[in-house]
């Protein structure tokens, strides 16, 4: 029937994200090998045993913020042995949001996909902020200062995001690559019902992206 459809798409497109965010995160430990010391190694390898911890436990599609936002934790500590004080980002998120239910692999994905081309060829520091707002709504908008995306790929990533009939279907990969955008933005979808899902926007005031996820007030699909 349509809900054991949609529940094995569901798996599927998590299933896509493991061997990919494994594979991404032994190669920055294996290159920070060659050239850091092995303190830093030391810390980066148990930040990456968290992960790889968390990763595989997919009994539930769904977790908390705080579990998810701890995640990301890990995953920017590691980040930041590589990189520095060059890398700068504050995640503000009060307590009363932290059990908002929200699709595991949501939130490093989207920042992963912020290094990969925000940062890839950007000068000087690299911010990334995180906040939560609730309205009728919850709001996360994550927003970096990276080198953005030019009119036409904000239209074109923000198409992308509708619904469809297969949600396993995403042939265009042009800005981002392996783990996509509309991967997370069809799992909420799935999880929570069309209204929600993923808004691509540029910045107002200084160059780089935001990215708002919407989900329900109540963590229930609508």
């Amino acid at each position: 029937n349509e809900l054991d459809r949609k529940n094995a798409q569901l798996k599927a497109l998590q299933a896509q994200i493991n061997p990919h965010f494994l594979s991404n995160t032994f190669q920055l430990i294996g290159g920070m090998a060659l050239s850091v010391e092995a303190t830093k190694i030391y810390e980066a390898t148990i930040k990456m045993s968290n992960l790889v911890r968390y990763s595989m436990n997919l009994t539930d599609d769904a977790t908390t913020l705080d579990d998810e936002l701890t995640h990301l934790k890990d995953y920017l500590d590691i980040q930041k042995l590589r990189f520095g004080d060059k890398l700068i980002f504050d995640i503000d998120v009060e307590a009363k949001f932290k059990k908002i239910k929200i699709p595991k692999f949501t939130l490093q994905p989207i920042i992963e996909n912020t290094f990969k081309h925000g940062f890839k060829h950007k000068k000087g520091d690299w911010k990334i902020t995180l906040t939560v707002s609730k309205s009728d709504y919850i709001y996360l908008q994550i927003k970096d200062n990276g080198l953005g995306l030019t009119d036409d790929d904000i239209i074109r990533i923000n198409q992308s995001f509708k619904v469809k009939d297969n949600y396993l279907q995403n042939k265009d990969q042009h800005v981002f690559s392996g783990i996509a955008l509309e991967n997370i933005d069809s799992r909420i979808k799935l999880l929570y019902g069309n209204p929600y899902g993923l808004t691509i926007q540029k910045n107002e005031t200084e160059d780089g992206t935001t990215i708002i996820i919407k989900l329900p007030k109540e963590g229930k699909k609508s």
